[in-house]
């Protein structure tokens, strides 16, 4: 009985046939995608789990001063110590714009530096470059 692309070549029976080595192959390939697959898993949600421990690491430290004070401590702006009365809206309000400026600063900037200082305003990616004489 002969083997010929795989396939028996005996007595009018066409049964597939595999050579020894390639099932082992095969195996390995999925091993790897599966080990791939499985890290790029783990890399993709270890950001959210960090930026979720972070917040309840920030929760569990803010507690207390959220029962002391209340959540008037976010939406009120009365800083008086002597009374105790604490807001902290100002401070939230003043570090939400100066974020919000910093970045239409640096999306002007990237605009600037793709185009190579040209002062032609685009959204391309690749940067354009002016003919030299």
């Amino acid at each position: 009985m002969a083997v010929v692309f795989g396939r028996s070549a005996g007595a009018g029976a066409a049964t597939p046939t595999v050579p020894p080595l390639a099932g082992a192959r095969r195996a390995r390939r999925r091993f790897g995608d599966r080990g791939f697959r499985e890290i790029t898993r783990a890399a993709g949600l270890a950001p959210l789990v960090l930026v979720a421990g972070m917040a309840a690491v920030m929760a569990h430290a803010a507690w207390p001063s959220l029962r002391r004070f209340g959540w008037a401590f976010i939406t009120t702006s009365n800083w008086d110590p002597v009374a105790e009365q604490f807001g902290a809206l100002p401070f939230i309000f003043g570090t939400l714009v100066s974020s919000l400026l910093a970045l239409l600063l640096a999306t002007a900037d990237r605009f600037y530096v793709s185009n190579e200082g040209t002062g032609t305003a685009s959204c391309s990616s690749s940067p354009t470059r002016t003919p030299r004489r």
